[in-house]
């Protein structure tokens, strides 16, 4: 049983997108970038960061979570040309280990170790279920404004992750937006995103020394895979 455990909440913004779409990559801004998967399908908008829990690990406090959010007060909008029939798929994910954006963006569109098209933890994925903290997928459908304007709605939403408590000194964070349907790679497509803040509320206790000790064996394997 973990000693003298304390409420502790942990969170992480990441800022809000727009860019318009050239030679089927989308240009840098905030911190997000385009990644090309290796093999056929267009470019992926990404944004990684980091939660830093070095002062628990420094204490060798394990983090235990009880609860967590994706904050996001925004709308997804789309101003497209020549473009019909798009779809928004959104993956949002926090791991206790690093997974790179390149690794996730071949896994999820269908290359490499994941012909089937696969998402951290899962199956087909080279992560396992314990690697990943908080994940969470969704569709967004086009419902159109004017004749080059859509905005996109939350038509799933599916949750995962272990919810695992962690010992590690830092929290990697991911976020991927894929854009499909038909798109005039020669037209000036332009996407906006919200922004979002990750919340995640827990306890910070003390564990028993053995308890720790294998914690954090297991956390430093899992940080000596390759990805």
């Amino acid at each position: 049983m973990p000693k003298d455990p304390r409420p502790r909440t942990i969170s992480k913004l990441t800022l809000g997108y727009f860019g318009t779409m050239e030679a089927g990559a989308w240009p840098p801004y905030n911190g997000w970038e385009s990644i090309t998967p290796s093999g056929l399908g267009g470019d992926l908008l990404c944004w990684q960061g980091r939660l830093d829990l070095q002062a628990n690990f420094k204490q060798e406090l394990t983090f235990f979570p009880t609860g967590q959010t994706i904050q996001e007060p925004g709308i997804f909008v789309g101003e497209l040309e020549g473009s019909s029939g798009t779809y928004l798929e959104v993956l949002e994910i926090v791991s206790q280990v690093p997974l790179g954006l390149q690794t996730i963006a071949d896994e999820w569109s269908g290359f490499g170790i994941a012909p089937t098209r696969s998402v951290p933890s899962f199956l087909q994925s080279t992560s396992s279920h314990e690697d990943i903290l908080v994940g969470r997928y969704r569709t967004l459908m086009a419902s159109s404004v004017s004749s080059d304007t859509t905005m996109y709605n939350t038509a799933k939403t599916q949750n995962f992750g272990s919810g695992e408590p962690t010992a590690t000194d830092e929290l990697y964070i991911y976020v991927l937006v894929r854009l499909s349907g038909e798109l005039d790679p020669e037209a000036e497509n332009a996407l906006r995103v919200p922004e979002r803040r990750f919340v995640i509320a827990g306890l910070l206790a003390e564990e028993p020394d053995l308890e720790y000790m294998m914690r954090l064996k297991r956390s430093f394997e899992l940080q000596e895979k390759v990805y």
